[in-house]
């Protein structure tokens, strides 16, 4: 995903369950410690290659709204996602005409958010999203929102590259965000990261592996690891510019098969690809 930060004048720098859950945190994350001999993530991680499978791109907006998406859907590509929002107030000025044009071209469609947990609480981050595109619609065709953590490109520090935030607040965060899109849409939000990024600011808990996990990874033939809750990923984020006729896009596969994507666009109760593959492992 690219830093919207770096395009602006700024410097880029459901709680009813959430207390069960939170205590549920420490004793499954010693659970997996003990476990981690047997279940290996880069083991795990499917070894399919970047251009198998269903195929889909990404943008923000510094790709515009000139985007080709009806070319790329003729040429078989899928789905298309698009950033709504950034922090606690920066809504993409593109993100409407670009969602739509993805609708158009008869691809699933997708909306995403840049986390910044410095600003704000997560409850109020999802509030932002929702209410600028990030939502979600039983049509069929719209996939849950997705929530990107990573740093942005100025962070040098692993405090900056974590926003400032220890492991438990940004479990604290990233739950809170969870929780208020939920109750917001009756859908868990997708999660975007990097596996270094997850490991060095939210570490081994398996609290979020019911989150669809695509994980980004470039230049690469195959995903690499995926962080440990997850035995796999439901999207790779394989390369950082993916060919169109205006403009170039992130690509990505999924992970699965086409009725597979079709139930995460339908169905609230989706089982991500990477919990059900380490379910006989983590036993949840």
């Amino acid at each position: 995903m690219v830093d919207p930060g770096m395009q602006r004048s700024r410097p880029i720098s459901g709680a009813r369950f959430r207390g069960n859950r939170i205590a549920t945190i420490a004793a499954a994350a010693t659970a997996l410690v003990g476990l981690s001999a047997m279940f290996s993530p880069a083991q795990a991680a499917s070894t399919a290659h970047a251009t198998d499978g269903i195929q889909g791109r990404d943008i923000s907006v510094n790709q515009g709204t000139n985007y080709d998406w009806q070319g790329v859907a003729e040429a078989g590509v899928k789905f298309g996602q698009a950033q709504a929002t950034d922090g606690l107030d920066w809504t993409s000025p593109a993100f409407k005409q670009q969602y739509k044009a993805i609708g158009d071209a008869g691809m699933y469609k997708g909306a995403y958010h840049f986390a910044r947990p410095h600003q704000s609480g997560g409850a109020e981050q999802a509030q932002h999203f929702v209410k600028n595109g990030g939502g979600w619609t039983a049509d069929g065709k719209t996939l849950p929102g997705m929530l990107d953590l990573e740093p942005t490109p100025s962070a040098k520090t692993a405090e900056e590259q974590c926003y400032h935030q220890s492991k438990a607040q940004m479990i604290r965060w990233i739950d809170d965000f969870r929780t208020e899109y939920q109750a917001e849409t009756g859908r868990l939000p997708m999660i975007y990261t990097t596996t270094a990024w997850w490991n060095q600011c939210v570490g081994d808990t398996p609290e979020f592996a019911d989150s669809p996990l695509m994980i980004a990874q470039w230049g690469s033939k195959t995903s690499g690891q995926v962080p440990q809750a997850w035995g796999d990923y439901d999207f790779w984020q394989h390369t950082e510019g993916g060919a169109g006729k205006s403009s170039v896009a992130d690509r990505s596969r999924f992970n699965a098969s086409s009725e597979k994507l079709a139930d995460l666009a339908s169905n609230p109760q989706y089982v991500p690809v990477g919990r059900a593959n380490a379910q006989a492992y983590l036993g949840y």
